[in-house]
């Protein structure tokens, strides 16, 4: 049960296309989520041109804080991925990792690139050099090889979520291009910082739109009654009565609540012991 618990939830390498495409698999937003995994579970995307310059920031010389990142993040990357060193790993039950999601790992991965891509800024800042225009072409060729094949072998993804992805990464080509060539990286500079902007606002907004409140938190009598109720009774819905995760602080009563990022076994046998 725990060895298939971990293979449902690590993730499949033809699932790290969301580095490029965070949308391939679909969004629960638009109500086309292929994945069987939260899509939270796999936020690996940081922005079509920071991925750009972390990649880049591996072709750097070896500083020691940059080896630091490049190691912290192939590691955590292998943890949760399907791979045999990551099943072996989570065979054992070890504190903490057994009872814990294996994907949580991934804001350390986002985290390692963000700081490579400042690296990777910042010395094409103070250098010319034709290997951002290399990656930026290896992306394309990913991205565009990656459409084909699942075409090919029929397999469901969202067809219409790699054109910014696209877009972005034809725009960086051609900027890359003119920087070689002309002394004016500060305008290359702010343009590639507005269109990362954008880029990473878009799927924000998508995932996160802003509603008027009361669309989501409704006032019902059942909300209302256990409101009235004071002290530290904690309140738990269960199927058809489900409470959705979080939404008791908005309405100020207590919840059991806390499997994540930790499983405890006690909280464990309270669910369990719904069942009878």
């Amino acid at each position: 049960h725990d060895k298939l618990f971990f293979l449902n939830n690590l993730l499949k390498i033809n699932e790290l296309i969301v580095f490029i495409s965070p949308d391939f698999f679909g969004n629960p937003v638009s109500n086309n989520y292929l994945l069987n995994k939260s899509y939270p579970e796999t936020a690996l995307y940081i922005g079509v041109i920071p991925i750009i310059f972390a990649l880049y920031a591996f072709f750097l010389k070896r500083k020691t804080l940059v080896k630091f990142y490049i190691v912290t993040g192939i590691i955590v990357l292998l943890m949760i991925t399907v791979n045999p060193l990551s099943i072996y790993f989570y065979s054992f039950s070890l504190p903490f990792i057994s009872s814990s999601s294996p994907t949580n790992g991934i804001f350390i991965i986002s985290f390692a690139l963000s700081i490579l891509a400042g690296f990777g800024f910042d010395k094409w800042l103070n250098e010319k050099s034709n290997k951002l225009l290399l990656i930026s072409i290896s992306l394309l060729l990913i991205t565009v090889g990656g459409f084909l094949i699942y075409q090919i072998m029929h397999v469901s993804f969202n067809s219409k979520s790699i054109l910014l992805p696209m877009i972005v990464l034809g725009i960086s080509i051609v900027m890359f291009i003119l920087s070689i060539y002309i002394n004016k990286k500060q305008v290359f500079f702010v343009l590639l910082i507005l269109i990362t902007i954008f880029d990473l606002f878009y799927y924000f907004q998508k995932f996160n739109p802003f509603v008027p409140e009361e669309l989501v938190f409704p006032n019902t009598k059942i909300i209302t009654q256990i409101q009235q109720k004071p002290g530290i009774d904690r309140v738990l819905g269960y199927n058809s009565s489900n409470i959705q995760s979080n939404t008791n602080i908005i309405y100020g009563f207590l919840s059991p609540e806390g499997y994540d990022p930790l499983y405890p076994k006690r909280y464990g046998e309270l669910l369990y012991s719904f069942k009878n």
